[in-house]
């Protein structure tokens, strides 16, 4: 499994940057794969909580926080396809010397139609973790 890394300097607090992420409405809007949260996600990143999602394609997934590390890191998952397709990230957090936030994005893909996806349409899996990135650094503030 290849294993995209991304880095930023996100101009808002780790305070911040966990926040926001903690807010199930506000994944739509970083994600650019991410249509919709369902209404009745619990709000926090808490190590097996799970939120269901719509994706642009395949429609529906659920997604699941593991290794939370509050402040720090935490990694979450989508399945979706009956595991068919499968997303994996973890979302790393340092305070720098001038109070912002070193953010860090690593994403995998697995499960059958994962792997396929990523060895064929690897320009469109990148393109999404590039868009997601932008996004965030457009929107955590």
């Amino acid at each position: 499994m290849t294993v995209v890394n991304r880095t930023a300097t996100l101009d808002a607090s780790v305070e911040e940057v966990w926040a926001y992420f903690s807010q199930p409405e506000n994944w739509p809007e970083w994600d650019p794969d991410n249509v919709a949260v369902a209404e009745d996600s619990e709000p926090g990143i808490v190590a097996g909580r799970m939120w269901q999602i719509e994706m642009k394609n395949p429609k529906k997934g659920q997604l699941t926080f593991r290794d939370v590390v509050e402040h720090e890191s935490f990694s979450w998952s989508v399945v979706a396809l009956g595991g068919a397709v499968s997303g994996d990230a973890t979302f790393g957090f340092q305070t720098a010397e001038d109070g912002k936030t070193l953010f860090s994005y690593d994403f995998a893909m697995s499960g059958f139609l994962g792997r396929l996806l990523w060895r064929f349409g690897r320009n469109i899996v990148l393109k999404g973790v590039d868009g997601g990135l932008s996004n965030i650094i457009d929107n955590v503030r």
